[in-house]
């Protein structure tokens, strides 16, 4: 499966990763029940964590197709990381270069 088409993702420091770091850990991490920091840290390394954000902002620039992929891709060799990078990756004003219009669109709802 290719995981991504994006010029802005390495695709074999991506597969290393999964590889070297995620995979081998991937039973242990699930095991122990433990926050996959090994993980975490590597994506980051080979700049996976800022997926959607902009590359003038230091981010991939992938889009939510690119994305979907690596998750995707993450999740075959570890659950609990795939979650992790899922959860904290997501489209937001300031990766999109669009700023919200209301006050609404910057502040969650207010709990009732």
């Amino acid at each position: 499966m290719q995981t991504t088409q994006s010029p802005y993702i390495r695709t074999e420091d991506f597969e290393a990763v999964l590889r070297d770091v995620v995979a081998p850990l991937a039973d242990e991490v699930d095991r122990a029940g433990r926050f996959p920091g090994e993980g975490i840290r590597a994506l980051g390394e080979a700049g996976l964590l800022g997926l959607l954000s902009l590359r003038e902002s230091g981010g991939a620039g992938a889009g939510l197709r690119e994305a979907a992929q690596v998750i995707e891709r993450l999740a075959g060799a570890c659950g609990s990381t795939a979650m992790v990078l899922l959860i904290t990756t997501r489209p937001s004003p300031s990766s999109t270069g669009t700023p919200p219009t209301t006050s609404a669109a910057r502040s969650p709802p207010a709990v009732t």
